[in-house]
């Protein structure tokens, strides 16, 4: 899983993101610039709660796609996110019948496997149910609505933070197996060099060793 980001170059184009809504998480600032556009967008981004580093030239040179930052550059999400309020508000509304979570499931750290779970509507397995005849007497305070409606968020928090754990450990496991073959293949690659690098000097050396034996012989005779 990866947070896709797209970087905004520029005053008026970092000015413009901000003033369009869009979600900024991160401003870079070149160190030491304080004129009048730069500190407008300082004052969005501390409206916005959005993070602001000061950089030198060099990073933002690095950070540039244009080569044209003008001393800003902002970091902001490539797609818009959505929150649990903003999904339970279209499902109750009716226009989403049903909701999935597909996600990365961490099962060891050889073994990672795609999950699709099923959000809303919430289904959880039925308590036992009563013997025939039976009277439950039974009142609820508050209704059983008004708790699923407190409960079945703070679910769907849980349910999401769990996926994200879960993928993001999914994620380090196989980045960390895949620099431990590539650690292995590089080992098993410096000692063949190591070997045809010693093979070949020990040619050399014999070579020059008969090469000095021959001469002398021609010499003695």
């Amino acid at each position: 899983m990866r947070y896709e980001e797209m970087t905004i170059e520029g005053r008026n184009a970092v000015m413009e993101a901000f003033r369009s809504g869009k979600t900024i998480d991160r401003v870079y600032v070149l160190k030491g610039c304080q004129d009048g556009p730069i500190n407008s967008i300082l004052r969005e981004a501390r409206k916005h709660d959005t993070l602001v580093n000061f950089v030198a030239k060099e990073r933002l040179d690095q950070m540039s796609e244009t080569g044209k930052h003008q001393g800003v550059i902002a970091s902001a999400a490539a797609y818009a996110y959505a929150e649990v309020e903003d999904m339970l508000k279209l499902f109750r509304e009716g226009k989403v019948d049903e909701v999935f979570l597909c996600y990365t499931e961490f099962i060891s750290p050889l073994q990672q496997e795609p999950k699709c779970l099923k959000l809303l509507p919430a289904h959880f397995d039925a308590a036992d149910e009563q013997p025939a005849g039976a009277h439950v007497l039974t009142e609820y305070d508050p209704s059983p609505e008004s708790v699923f409606d407190a409960v079945i968020p703070e679910y769907l928090y849980g349910v999401l933070y769990g996926a994200v754990v879960e993928s993001y450990c999914s994620e380090q496991s196989a980045r960390r197996m895949a620099m431990e073959a590539a650690s292995d293949n590089a080992g098993e690659m410096i000692e063949n060099l190591n070997l045809s690098y010693n093979r070949a000097r020990q040619a050399a050396i014999t070579q020059e060793i008969t090469e000095i034996v021959a001469g002398s012989g021609e010499v003695g005779a």
